[in-house]
């Protein structure tokens, strides 16, 4: 996958990960085995040998049959499954942060550099204008992470 999470970016890229990954971002849905197969991009083969140990951890719980196929969604009861909540949920809060002060950062080179009719007026524009590039925040995430 070439647009890694920043989950997957923090742990680590494996067919388990990208599953448990892919549920994490589509809590309160629920999915056929083919639907996972298409959405995290791993092989069917791939997702046959791990299938037991997913369900033997009890990452994931079938929900409902819808025709032939069952559906599985993550089980949000389970332990592991709590705590890469939590993970995932802070790198995204460390993210948004680091996006943040870059904004804020930016606004005072605005300032300095006398630019200030171009200069944002509140924090409100800049933060939304970097939210919509989060790919910068997780490289720079990722970077501090790594460099520590």
């Amino acid at each position: 996958m070439e647009n890694r999470t920043l989950l997957l970016r923090y742990i680590g890229d494996t067919p388990k990960l990208r599953i448990i990954d892919f549920f994490l971002d589509n809590r309160e849905s629920d999915y056929s085995k083919k639907e996972i197969i298409e959405y995290t991009g791993i092989s069917k083969t791939t997702l046959y040998k791990i299938w037991g140990e997913i369900l033997e951890f009890g990452y994931l719980k079938a929900t409902r049959r819808y025709g032939r196929a069952q559906l599985y969604a993550l089980d949000q009861d389970n332990e592991l499954i709590r705590r890469f909540k939590d993970l995932d949920d802070e790198l995204g809060r460390q993210a948004m942060k680091n996006a943040s002060s870059h904004a804020l950062g930016l606004e005072a080179i605005y300032e300095r550099a006398g630019h200030v009719e171009n200069a944002p007026r509140d924090h409100a524009p800049v933060f939304t204008k970097f939210v919509a590039k989060t790919k910068q925040a997780e490289n720079t995430l990722t970077d501090s992470i790594s460099a520590q």
